[in-house]
């Protein structure tokens, strides 16, 4: 006989499947047994069955013989980590055609009410959400430095806390004007990145750099216009870099070299400069990468540029 939860944890119990319910991807539990022990709104849509019914049966029951997701799950009960794949086909019969899903499987660590994971499967879908928010962003004059320092305490605090850092600051840049917490989501993601690089090696270091070039500007397509992109910050690792192969695609979304990656960082960096009006760039060859993000100053500066001498070419 099951216990009566108690309020608390019931209260917490409602909270998470209401916030599971209102995700809009489709999102299932498996038990040990590998029954459906809890499924969403989405899924109930996708599945085409109610999450009484599909909680009467094995997962294998409604998916392809054979598919891929099976295989998945098995690995995440044995690495007790999550993993991704992309791209994977569920059509059938019972499904339809035209199934081609993305797949995030991971373990359930927690207890009952599954809060830990949720908040895991929010964030995720979360991140995705970013590519299709057109809104305009909130930007003021910032001072880069601080935004860079603020994010190099969060990751020695954390996840760069063996790895030295050191600075080549311009302490004359001008303001870039930014919205102050997409700054600094970008380079914490791009110092994480680096530091993921770099891995367990006691020499490892990350190099941050600012530095104004006045004389870059990028063309603007089917157009005459240039765009003037004078502030440059710069994330350098010296890991081992980044395949030759992937650097063309390393900005795409579920584009990553990392067993348990999203793909989605790199990606998410991209559109946050984007959404700027800057650029990002990734140089790499053997023990020495770096990320190169371009952006305009703030208005009155970006005005001032516009007398200076143009550099034409790769700015790689």
């Amino acid at each position: 006989m099951t216990e009566k939860p108690s309020m608390p944890d019931a209260v917490a119990n409602g909270l998470s499947m209401a916030v599971l319910n209102a995700i809009q991807n489709p999102v299932i539990m498996v038990d040990a047994k590998g029954l459906v022990a809890f499924a969403n709104w989405e899924a109930e849509s996708f599945f085409g069955a109610s999450a009484n019914h599909l909680a009467r049966h094995d997962i294998s029951a409604f998916i392809p013989f054979g598919s891929p997701l099976l295989t998945l799950i098995e690995q995440v009960r044995e690495r007790k980590a999550p993993v991704n794949e992309y791209r994977v086909d569920l059509s059938s019969p019972r499904l339809g055609a035209d199934k081609l899903v993305d797949l995030y499987v991971a373990p359930v660590l927690s207890e009952p009410g599954i809060c830990d994971e949720t908040d895991r499967i929010v964030s995720l879908v979360d991140r995705m959400e970013v590519f299709s928010d057109e809104r305009p962003v909130d930007r003021v004059p910032l001072n880069i430095h601080s935004v860079l320092d603020h994010v190099k305490a969060i990751a020695k605090a954390g996840f760069a806390r063996h790895i030295k850092f050191a600075e080549h600051y311009d302490p004359s840049l001008p303001p870039v004007y930014a919205n102050r917490d997409q700054l600094v989501q970008v380079f914490l993601n791009l110092i994480k990145n680096a530091a993921e690089a770099i891995g367990e090696r006691h020499d490892g270091e990350i190099l941050l750099t600012t530095a104004y070039r006045p004389g870059i500007r990028l063309s603007v397509a089917g157009t005459r216009e240039k765009i003037s992109l004078p502030l440059e910050f710069c994330v350098h690792d010296n890991g081992p870099g980044v395949p030759q192969d992937l650097l063309p695609l390393l900005f795409d979304p579920f584009i990553t070299t990392k067993t348990n990656g999203s793909g989605l960082g790199l990606a998410l960096v991209a559109k946050i400069i984007g959404g700027h009006g800057g650029i990002v760039e990734c140089d790499s060859q053997q023990n020495r990468t770096t990320f190169r993000v371009l952006m305009p100053a703030s208005k009155g500066q970006a005005a001032d540029d516009d007398d200076m001498p143009m550099t034409k070419g790769n700015l790689a």
